[in-house]
């Protein structure tokens, strides 16, 4: 992914570092969530950070809810998106040309982001690792509902799907690719 130009830069190379490694990590979690309070509050944090001169001083002044509490991830949160047995990586599923994908990040990483610790954003780094591993998945019924038509030894639906339910709920057996900034891909022929 490339981050977004900031145009017209005057501020330190720290600063514009900083600033390129959050717009990184925005972009992966608004494909994660679009919506959440975490990507709304980490896009509002950015905009505060390129406009003041100061910007050390939000720094370790953690991302915050409406309530003005530190954002916590919440099981309703990670429940709704797809993750790893261990639950160490979080993400989505789509689909495309004949394969789901899965994009995440390790949520260590997240926390991190939330923490908004300059200096260890700026050193963010995990071991890069392919490992084999089952994601317990989902999708919204109406993307999914042909993708189960077939058997696959490599995608199973974890229950039988109710006619009332939103979502298809299923495990995927997956090569997962992480790279040094936490970034999690994976695929699987449907």
């Amino acid at each position: 992914m490339v981050d977004p130009n900031i145009d017209n830069f005057d501020g330190s190379p720290e600063k514009y570092k900083l600033l390129k490694r959050l717009y990184f990590y925005l972009s992966v979690l608004r494909l994660i969530s679009k919506r959440s309070y975490l990507s709304i509050t980490l896009a509002n944090r950015i905009k505060a950070i390129e406009r003041i001169q100061d910007y050390k001083s939000l720094n370790n002044l953690p991302l915050i809810n409406y309530n003005f509490e530190k954002i916590q991830l919440t099981n309703s949160f990670i429940k709704s998106r797809s993750i790893n047995r261990d639950k160490t990586i979080i993400g989505k599923t789509f689909i495309l040309n004949q394969y789901i994908y899965f994009i995440g990040i390790d949520i260590d990483m997240i926390y991190r982001i939330i923490d908004q610790n300059f200096e260890q954003i700026l050193t963010l780094k995990t071991i890069s690792s392919t490992n084999s591993t089952t994601l317990s998945c989902n999708m919204s019924k109406y993307k999914g509902k042909t993708i189960f038509s077939s058997e696959s030894s490599k995608i199973r639906l974890q229950k039988q799907q109710a006619e009332n339910e939103t979502y298809i709920f299923f495990d995927m057996d997956v090569e997962l690719i992480k790279n040094t900034s936490g970034l999690c891909i994976a695929r699987q022929k449907l």
